[in-house]
């Protein structure tokens, strides 16, 4: 019996699973690159070196709510369940939010997810 044939074919497949993991390895090790980023973050984050600065320092972007945006004294309510209220008295905001770059069905969406949290202040 010749087992010549056999461990010849059972190499080639060893190679060729070798060839395959080293490549996978390969694939994992490969350096990404970031072409471009945008960010607004709570915080006053509008960039992406700001970004990195505030995680370098190793502040968090939580702060009370902005006045321009909100009444506090009227939103406010240490009672959780309080409708229409809220016990937190601060959060992470992105300052001077702008929805007018917003496409309008997007911006749509956002002002309706928002409206909860925010007083309509329309005179």
């Amino acid at each position: 019996m010749d087992l010549r044939e056999p461990l010849i074919e059972a190499t080639k497949k060893l190679k060729a699973l070798r060839d395959q993991l080293d490549e996978q390895k390969a694939r994992e090790q490969e350096p990404i690159a970031i072409i471009a980023a945008a960010c607004r973050l709570p915080g006053g984050i509008d960039s992406l070196e700001s970004y990195w600065q505030l995680l370098d320092e190793g502040r968090d972007a939580i702060e009370p709510f902005p006045p321009s945006r909100w009444n506090t004294d009227e939103l406010y309510d240490a009672d959780a369940d309080a409708p229409g209220k809220t016990y937190c008295t601060q959060g992470g905001f992105v300052r001077d939010p702008d929805f007018a770059q917003l496409a309008g069905a997007r911006r749509a969406d956002i002002l309706e997810s928002h409206k909860i949290a925010r007083h309509d202040r329309r005179p």
